[in-house]
Parts: structure tokens; C-alpha cells; sequence
């Protein structure tokens, strides 16, 4: 099992003979890689070290065969294998975006290299988280499913940054259709599946804390870092206020049972908040704070994402983005081809009415120019703390890494 990241480029699993497996018991529920035992692996070097906002892995990087549930499958696939963690948070992490290529690939991240092999259509993936307390979540390789969206599904450009992230542009931000009012809108942001808040520009946050009323800023030490984030009462929760991000040509709306959720032990643990009060509730709209890391961009995670179809293309280096449709009905995949016009022709055939081009559930097989759209589905309840193993990423001697389920948006339930 695996937490898939666009605010990172790497394939990176827990090795069972770390440290963090040893002593957490963690690896039993999510899985691990051992190299040592797949006659296929290829060892490239000992030189990985993957830092992320609050955590960092270190390890070794390998080349080994890959397959993700049914319908994708690559000969060879950069792997790292994690022998330390700053946390006691799940380590196996997909990532999809963010700085450099795939480990030992610093040339094409891991989209590219699964279509480049031909296991993909393009280097794309279409997510759907679905409700809160839902476990219908979808990772769509290669395609769009119309069913995941209401209203527009509008492309926007990324825009261009040093680190390669996944930046859009905020064009404005609004609680309950009152306008918040800042001189840093429209701003760059980034889509971090693998974030649980939103972190704004600092005066659109005091705005909106100071209009919804009773949220007060708390210092949580989280990995190196000691970052506020907004507590209130859980009751927010029930309040029928929403806050609205606009885009250009799509606005998504998330409601405030999105926004106020309890944090976990965990987090409270690793925060050294022991005495956190009963019923009192984390908001997850926040600023970085005056001892942010350098260069912190800002971010749309989790707490936004569950509102909103999203749609990674590096082909047209190109995000879409739809609100989410809960109850949308049966799957009907619309292959993304590959071509910088692959994604806007996928939306155009969707808003036309056309009907699957692709097959959610075909396996890709051996590598060719025609592989069809695959999906992995089934995201655990974000209440969850695990999976059987059979549910989990696991190493077979003569095949390789396989990922037989991946979790979407784990961040919910290892740190929420």
C-alpha cells in the first residue's frame, strides 16, 4: 500500500529489515520491499535521501519490475527502498510530481516513465478522492471518468517554479460568495495530495479565521519544524458556511465539515500535545507562520482535493480541475492520449457526451503504444489505520515490486 504524492517524483517502500519496520510494527500493515529477495532487482546506489515538508527517508535506489493492481505492469521501474525515517508515519509514498525525475531518472518523473514504456496511454492520472467517510476512492491512469465531476472540468497551465512542483493559479478565494479581499491574489499554488491542509497567503488567512469567528493559532512541532494551524471547536463543523477557490473557468467549493476535523494521536504525539482539549478541532486553512521552511510554497492538499476532480497532465504540463460529484454514477472512461493536446481533447470528447474510449480495468501487459486507461480503486476510509496484507505492496522473487492497491490520500488517516 502506498500513499500516492504529487508533491514528490519517487517511488519510494519501506525495506522490512529498517529500523522503522523492526520497531513500529508498521510494515506488517502497510507492506514492505525487500530487494534482497526479488531475483530482478538491480541495485543502483546508496545515495537516497528524500526530504519531504515533515518527514525524510533515506536509503538505497533499485531498478526493479513494477506492477499496480490489475492493469499496469513495467519490466523495469526506479524503486527506493526506505532504511530510516524522521516519523513514525507510513513511508511508502508514490509520487508523481514535485522536484527531479524518478530517483536515479533525473530526467522524466514516474508518469512519464510508465507511458514512456507503454504501460499508460499518457503520462497522466485523474484522482477522486469521494466523500469523508467514504472508501470509493479512484486513481485513474490515462484517463478521465466523467462520472467524478459535475459542472466544468477546466485545464489550467502549471505554472513554471525552480522545483518542478505542481503550481496553479488562485485567482481568488471566498467565504460564503462574500469576496476575500488581498493584495497576493491571484497567487501560485500547489496541488499536494500528500498535504492535509491548505496553506494560504497569511492576510487571506487572518480574513477568513476573523469572519468565521473562534479559531486560535497553536504551535504544532512537526518534524524540524514548528508551524500554527488554527483550533476551534468541532462544532464549526456543522456550520453551513462554505469557502469557494476560484480558478480560471472553474471555482470549487468546499464545505466546512471539510475544514474542522480532530486531529489523530499521532499527530498530537509527534506535536508533543499530550493535553489537547477534548472536542476541540484543527482548521485546515493556515499561513506558514514566521518560521516556515524557506521557500514553502503555498499549497492546496487533502482538505480541498476531497471537493474537487483533479487531473495531473505532463504531456500538456497541465492540471484540471472539477467539483467533485459524490453520486455520479457508473465509470465512463475518456482515454487521455498522449500530445500536448491529449488532455483538452479528452475533456472536449467528455463535455460532447462521448462514451468510454478506454477500459478501467484493462491490464496493460507487455509495454505497446496502445495501452488503455487503468484504474486502481477502493480508497481506504480516512478514519482507517490499515489494510490486510493482501491489500498491501509486496515483493514476489521472481517478479518484482507489486502494488496491489494504493491508498488514495492516506494522509488523512496516518495524520488526521
Amino acid at each position: 500500500m502506498a500513499i500516492l504524492d504529487t508533491g514528490s517524483p519517487f517511488l519510494i517502500i519501506s525495506n522490512p529489515n529498517s529500523n522503522y519496520c523492526q520497531s513500529t510494527g508498521q510494515c506488517s500493515i502497510f507492506a514492505s520491499y525487500d530487494p534482497i529477495q526479488s531475483t530482478s532487482a538491480v541495485w543502483v546506489s546508496d545515495d537516497m535521501n528524500v526530504v519531504y515538508e515533515l518527514t525524510s527517508d533515506a536509503g538505497s535506489w533499485f531498478y526493479d519490475a513494477l506492477s499496480i493492481g490489475n492493469g499496469i505492469s513495467v519490466p523495469t521501474f526506479p524503486i527506493g527502498t526506505a532504511n530510516g525515517s524522521s516519523t513514525h508515519d507510513i513511508q511508502n509514498t508514490f509520487g508523481f510530481g514535485g522536484a527531479g525525475g524518478a530517483g536515479p531518472n533525473p530526467d522524466a518523473n514516474t508518469l512519464q516513465l510508465l507511458a514512456k514504456a507503454g504501460a499508460i496511454p499518457s503520462a497522466s492520472i485523474a484522482m477522486y478522492l469521494g466523500a469523508l467517510d467514504s472508501t470509493d476512492g479512484q486513481a485513474l491512469f490515462g484517463g478521465l471518468d466523467t462520472s467524478k465531476w459535475q459542472g466544468n472540468l477546466s485545464a489550467l497551465p502549471i505554472v513554471q517554479n525552480e522545483n518542478n512542483e505542481i503550481q496553479i493559479t488562485l485567482s481568488s478565494v471566498a467565504l460564503s460568495d462574500q469576496d476575500v479581499t488581498s493584495d497576493n491574489l491571484p497567487v501560485p499554488v500547489m496541488v499536494d495530495t500528500g498535504n492535509f491542509d491548505i496553506k494560504l497567503p497569511q492576510d487571506v488567512v487572518d480574513a477568513i479565521w476573523s469572519r468565521v469567528g473562534g479559531i486560535q493559532a497553536v504551535n504544532f512541532s512537526l518534524g524540524a519544524n514548528s508551524l500554527p494551524y488554527g483550533v476551534c471547536a468541532c462544532s464549526l463543523a456543522q456550520s453551513s458556511d462554505t469557502v469557494t477557490f476560484g480558478f480560471d473557468g472553474v471555482s470549487i467549493v468546499v464545505p466546512m465539515s471539510d475544514l474542522v476535523l480532530p486531529p489523530s494521536q499521532l499527530v498530537l504525539q509527534e506535536a508533543g500535545l499530550t493535553d489537547f482539549p477534548q472536542d476541540t478541532c484543527l482548521f485546515l486553512i493556515n499561513g506558514w507562520g514566521p518560521t516556515a521552511p524557506q521557500f514553502s510554497p503555498f499549497i492546496i492538499g487533502d482538505a480541498f482535493l476531497r471537493n474537487a476532480y483533479f487531473v495531473l497532465d505532463w504531456d500538456s504540463n497541465e492540471v484540471a480541475l472539477g467539483q467533485a460529484n459524490n453520486d455520479g454514477g457508473d465509470s465512463n472512461i475518456i482515454t487521455i492520449a498522449a500530445g500536448t493536446s491529449g488532455l483538452q481533447d479528452a475533456i472536449a470528447s467528455a463535455s460532447s457526451g462521448q462514451t468510454s474510449t478506454g477500459n478501467p480495468t484493462s491490464t496493460a501487459g507487455a509495454p505497446s503504444s496502445t495501452a488503455s486507461a487503468s484504474t486502481v480503486t477502493g480508497a481506504p476510509s480516512p478514519s482507517a489505520t490499515g489494510g490486510s496484507s493482501s491489500n498491501a505492496a509486496s515483493h514476489l522473487s521472481q517478479s518484482g515490486l507489486i502494488l496491489f492497491g494504493v491508498t488514495l490520500f492516506a494522509t488523512w488517516s496516518s495524520w488526521m
